[in-house]
């Protein structure tokens, strides 16, 4: 019992009984005993751990005894009197091999039935204290040795005056009992509140002296063992010394005597029988030791140990149970991160950081490892799960559980879990005739004990723990993502946190919660398209695409299947064909396919590109004139999995009466079983049917006469699977959608999403088919125009003139394996009618590419080939950007200077009939791109008015790929300091998709020593050191340009940070020719006045191309930014003074300044060498060291005598600055 609420309540149990026997005083007890056990920490210990089989309040509360069990009674506790007997018993079991390492009943025990202090109330003021007082005297000497080391007080009870210690009665009474008087004290009655203090201030002291002799009896016991024999027993006796040593609010000894047990339980030599045993103690070992790491704030201490726990034990595997091994990791990483709750302010408070320190990792990483014991039961214990015998046991079993302790089933913790699993009474509280479970004297084989533990784990739902540890780590990872949404809203969920969403969507999935799993599942799909993420978000679909068919909703079915057969998706080829087999058998029937068949149409609302069903319209012409053929080709690219053969193709426009259809009337019936893949890909070439091969595209052509002037749209094209009562019908809205041009550069963020809904009937149309046609009607769906099949058959891929009785064309497909259409190019959807057509030919002459930033020229060579061309004009526009003016003409101004204005159009001057006429314009592109350009004449002859256009796709690139490379000023090489550094650079200058990086720009700084002349060249940029910048410029277009001019503008201002020390360049000769892949290189002379990494300006490159098309074509500069070059700043200056002659036998003046060029004094040491062989002897201090003032010089000086003639060094000079300063040598 402890201090406090326990005390008091001791205290006031023995009070009433006292008062209650006050009037017969031979009825009163003599003395009441309170006993004080080891069961919770001195009232200064923090909060302790509880042990595996311990009730607790919380997974990591400490452990209680159980309450209802309190120590009081009248008569002392029973144990042996005799000390030998107990010392003859521990000797014993100190000099044979343990059966096992801690007793299952020692804790119980210590905090339950060994007392570390008793008190004994004794009636001082008792009328019959004389008479019982043998009685006293024997009950007290037997509570001295109730308990080894127990401490006994007497509290000598009164009413409101304190005893008289001079007295002789008490003087013979302390004699008597042989207690220290500290220990004998007054308890009045009148006065319970302060007598109760001072009985828990004694009390605390006896169970603080308990438990020290406790440690002490322990160390001594230790002497009696060998180490290298009683490993067991080492780590016993650490164990209780460490677990007594928090009792006395000693966490540094306890956690140096657990890391000690807990080195003792991993060195000992275990058998795999013995494996459950120890992994249960250094369970609670090694969580003692990362919950003291913890609380002394040592968090990286805790995660380093925990680390080596799991990586050591990870290795102790009993094969037929190693479902229960991985529910032991599983405890450990859980507990772990248990841990890291419990001390947040240890950490840091969210965000915190990823990795070991967050515990959402600890909790993810035990739900993986509870899914991978459900995969290991299933192999172990699924081929025994349908055996009768097996299946009786396991409506007898309870579930495994680690962390429970039963002393009436176990000797020692960690052994015999099979007994705890038996739902079985005790043999003594069996009712008679009923079964009772083993007892701890029964034999057990090792194979009725692994069928016990398969009868456990039979019984585990492996999916709900993952799901609860899973959600565990979600909260612990949106604590983070709220934290920093507080400072930032814009940040979402990183992968880690989107991985644990995707796995429990999964198990939701797996566990019928559909709608759980649905909406987590839909969030990170999302991201994951986003993202790119092909192999989480092929994982993630397939859950979703279970969902949906085990909930029956065919438009999500239809989605999510669509889907996971696009290629980027991670599935194999045959799961993709499963996929798609089970989607085609919703709408017809499939053989080998389960699916019932879907009652319903569902439209498929498709987008232009997309990667699965690809589609493109395009009028072979941009006008047609009255009664003339208009024609038109729809392309389609189906890439499913396998061959598909569709029903119906349909065409719809905004006029009704042009509406075409395809019907393929053996689709219904067909199956490609037999076909080789080269006959199904001979067979979908054919015209005859709707059969589509992946990757092979398809392209039908539709021909009708028009009688009217006016504007034909495409409206929609409708490629229909199936047939009534249900059909999948994929369909692309022409009329509101067009290619994007993120599309049409081929840089999809992600594929779009498949928007799927039911078929709605709508009301009738009546339409006519053609001119002068019979009317008909049709139901379709609402948000598709009606279509009216036309008298469409099938025919050769070869046009053929219509009929005189008709306006249509029969529509003819192209095989796949001619030339490949891009389904990303603008669209032709429509056509205008004219009147009259048009007979003027447009030719636009121009020199692919167009470089950025120059006047590309354009001639347009008009050809009339019919009437007179009286007054019309040209209109040019981007098609790519509407909004960008791009187009110019040469105009003179004023001086008579050409200049280059802005137009969108131009008139056209008279062309007579045959003849020609050519306009030269000029197209300016800023940045590199493909750029679509249509040139539109609109004219007018004596008779009729009309027009023509014509689109051309012009590539736009860089002109120059620059590169750079320093040097010293004795032409040695420097390394720059990092490529990403020179990457950063070029990129501001619109070049980093052209800008050629060297070797020496993307190698790796180098440490090298600051070196000023002589033998070893200078490796870094100093400040005030000339160096030399060599820019190589190499052409990228086909052709030849002119260099005209080349400058270099360095960052002047008001702080330059570089001085130019050579001239712009201007060749003397006019202009240089520049071929392609031909490099033209220059150098400039630099010195750097900062530190730092400083920026040397811009190049400014002044070209024009060579051109046939326009004879004086503008100049063009084109500005290059060239890279930062890191600096140093020089700490101090080395010269040296000396005669440039000498003669042998004459003494010379040898003279080295080192000057300090800082702030601050510097400390220096310098060596002098004589130089190569015996050429000089020196005369002076050649080794030394100094100290240099600020901005002052230190001055040394030498005299050397030339020795023999010759060209030679005379010293060499090493200067160092101290402590750690690179050394300078100086020759």
């Amino acid at each position: 019992m402890g201090a406090g609420a326990d005390l008091a309540s001791a205290i006031e149990r023995s009070l009433p009984l006292t008062k209650r026997h006050a009037s017969d005083p031979t009825n009163l007890p003599p003395f009441r005993i309170a006993s004080f056990e080891l069961r919770e920490p001195l009232p200064t210990q923090k909060k302790s751990a509880a042990l595996p089989g311990q009730t607790t309040s919380g997974p990591l509360s400490p452990g209680s005894p159980n309450p209802t069990n309190p120590p009081a009674g009248l008569a002392p506790p029973a144990a042996s009197t005799d000390p030998s007997r107990r010392i003859s018993q521990d000797h014993s079991s100190l000099t044979r091999e343990p059966v096992g390492i801690l007793k299952a009943n020692w804790l119980s025990k210590v905090r339950s039935r060994r007392f570390a202090a008793v008190v004994a109330f004794i009636d001082w003021d008792a009328a019959d204290f004389k008479t019982r007082e043998p009685e006293i005297y024997t009950a007290i000497d037997a509570l001295k040795v109730a308990s080894r080391n127990v401490q006994v007080a007497l509290a000598l009870m009164k009413k409101d005056t304190l005893v008289d210690v001079n007295e002789e009665r008490y003087l013979l009474f302390k004699k008597r009992v042989n207690i220290d008087s500290k220990l004998i004290f007054s308890f009045l009655r009148d006065d319970v509140v302060n007598s109760t203090t001072r009985l828990e201030s004694v009390a605390s002291k006896m169970c603080a002296d308990y438990f020290d002799a406790e440690i002490k009896y322990l160390k001594k016991q230790k002497e009696r063992l060998i180490k290298s024999m009683h490993q067991k027993l080492y780590a016993r006796n650490h164990f209780k010394i460490a677990y007594f040593s928090e009792f006395r609010n000693d966490p540094k000894t306890a956690l140096k005597y657990y890391y000690s047990c807990y080195g003792y339980l991993k060195d000992s030599k275990k058998l795999p029988a013995e494996y459950l045993e120890f992994k249960t103690l250094a369970d609670f070992v090694n969580f003692k030791i990362c919950w003291l790491y913890l609380e002394r704030g040592t968090v990286n201490d805790a995660v380093s140990h925990f680390h080596r726990h799991v990586a050591y034990f990870r290795s102790l595997v009993e094969p037929e149970r190693e479902f229960l091994h991985l529910h032991w990791l599983s405890r450990q990483y859980r507990i772990f991160g248990e841990l890291l709750e419990a001390f947040p302010t240890q950490i840091s408070p969210p965000p915190r950081p990823r990795g070991w320190l967050h515990p959402g990792f600890y909790f993810q990483t035990a739900a993986s490892l509870q899914l991978e014991r459900g995969k290991v039961a299933e192999r172990i214990c699924s081929p025994q799960k349908n055996d009768p015998s097996m299946v009786a046991l396991v409506q007898k079993v309870k579930p495994f559980s680690m962390v429970q302790i039963d002393q009436t089933k176990q000797k020692y913790v960690g052994q015999r879990f099979e007994l705890l699993a038996l739902d079985m009474p005790h043999p003594l509280q069996a009712a008679p005739g009923e079964a009772a479970a083993p007892t701890l004297d029964d034999s057990m084989t090792a194979a009725e004990a692994v069928r016990i533990a398969v009868a456990q784990e039979l019984t585990v739902s492996h999916a709900e723990l993952a799901i609860e540890l899973l959600k565990r780590a979600q909260v612990a990872y949106e604590l983070d993502l709220f934290a920093l949404q507080v400072i930032n809203p814009g940040v979402i969920a990183d992968r880690t946190h989107l991985f644990i969403l995707a796995q429990l969507g999964h198990l939701y999935a797996r566990q019928d919660h559909f709608e759980k799993a649905m909406e987590l599942l839909s969030a990170v799909s999302r991201r994951y398209r986003k993202e790119k993420w092909w192999d989480l978000l092929t994982d993630a679909l397939t859950d979703m695409l279970y969902c949906s068919k085990k909930r029956g909703n065919a438009a999500e079915f239809v989605h999510f299947s669509l889907e996971l057969m696009y290629k980027q998706m991670k599935s194999s080829d045959a799961a993709k064909k499963n996929i798609q087999k089970d989607l085609l058998a919703l709408f017809r029937a499939v053989p080998g396919s389960t699916m019932p068949l879907l009652q319903q149409p569902l439209v498929v609302s498709m987008t232009f590109g997309h990667p699965l069903v690809m589609c493109q319209v395009q009028f072979e012409t941009d006008t047609a004139s009255v009664h003339a053929e208009v024609k038109f080709n729809v392309v389609l690219q189906v890439d499913f999995p396998d061959a598909v053969r569709f029903s119906r193709l349909k065409v719809n426009f905004t006029n009704p009466s042009h509406n075409q259809r395809l019907i393929d009337s053996e689709a219904d019936d067909w199956t490609p079983n037999g076909l080789t893949p080269q006959q199904l890909s001979e067979f979908a070439g054919s015209a005859s049917n709707l059969l589509f091969v992946p990757s092979k595209q398809k392209v039908f052509k539709f021909g009708f006469v028009v009688r009217d002037q006016t504007r034909i749209q495409c409206a929609a094209v409708v490629l229909e699977f199936g047939k009534k009562p249900n059909s999948l019908r994929f369909q692309w809205d022409v009329l509101n959608q067009q290619p994007n041009r993120a599309e049409r550069r081929g840089s999809f963020s992600s594929y779009p999403g498949l928007s799927v809904s039911p078929h709605i009937s709508g009301t009738h149309h009546h339409h006519g088919a053609s001119s002068g046609s019979s009317s008909s009607s049709t139901t379709t769906p609402s948000v598709l125009s009606p279509s009216v099949p036309h008298s469409v058959s099938l025919g050769t891929t070869t046009p053929q003139a219509p009929p005189s009785s008709s306006n249509s064309k029969r529509p003819h497909s192209r095989n796949a394996s001619g030339s490949k259409f891009d389904f990303l190019q603008p669209q032709r959807s429509s056509i205008e009618i004219l009147e009259h057509e048009a007979f003027l030919e447009i030719q636009l002459d121009h020199e692919e590419p167009a470089l950025v930033k120059e006047f590309y020229p354009i001639r347009i060579v008009l050809t009339n080939k019919h009437d007179k061309i009286i007054a019309g004009k040209l209109h040019f526009q981007n098609l790519t950007d509407h909004k960008d003016r791009c187009f110019f003409s040469t105009t003179t101004s004023d001086d008579g200077t050409s200049i280059k204005v802005p137009i969108d159009e131009l008139d056209l001057r008279p062309i007579e009939s045959g003849a020609t006429d050519n306009f030269l314009i000029h197209f300016y592109p800023k940045s590199c791109d493909d750029r679509a350009l249509k040139v539109r004449a609109t004219y007018d002859t004596e008779k009729y008015s009309t027009h023509c256009e014509k689109v051309i796709t012009v590539p736009v690139k860089q002109p120059l790929i620059p590169s750079f490379e320093l040097y010293s000023s004795q032409f040695k090489l420097i390394p720059p300091v990092s490529a990403a550094a020179a990457a950063s650079a070029l990129a501001s200058s619109n070049l980093a998709d052209t800008v050629l990086l060297t070797s020496s720009t993307l190698s790796a700084p180098q440490a090298v020593n600051a070196v000023v002349g002589g033998a070893a060249e200078p490796k870094k940029l100093l400040v005030g050191e000339p160096f030399f910048l060599r820019v190589d410029i190499q052409s990228s277009v086909p052709f030849n340009l002119q260099v005209l001019k080349i400058d270099l503008l360095s960052l002047s201002g008001a702080n330059p940070q570089v001085i130019e020390n050579s001239s712009s360049y201007s060749p003397d000769t006019g202009a240089i020719e520049l071929p392609k892949d031909d490099k033209y290189s220059l150098w400039f002379s630099l010195t750097p006045l900062v530190g730092g990494n400083i920026e040397l300006g811009s190049l400014l490159v002044e070209w024009r191309r060579r051109s046939t098309l326009d004879p004086s074509p503008n100049a063009t500069i084109t500005k290059i930014d060239i890279p930062a070059a890191p600096v140093e700043k020089l700490t101090y200056d080395v010269s040296v003074s000396l005669p440039t002659r000498a003669f042998v036998g004459q003494p010379l003046e040898h003279e080295v300044v080192v000057r300090n060029l800082t702030d601050a004094v510097q400390d220096f040491s310098l060596a002098v060498d004589s130089g190569s062989g015996d050429d000089f002897a020196v005369a002076g201090d050649v080794e030394l060291t100094f100290k240099i003032p600020a901005r002052d010089s230190y001055v040394l000086r030498h005299t050397l005598l030339p020795l023999r003639i010759g060209r030679s060094p005379p010293t060499d000079i090493l200067t160092t600055q101290e402590p750690e300063g690179p050394p300078r040598r100086v020759i």
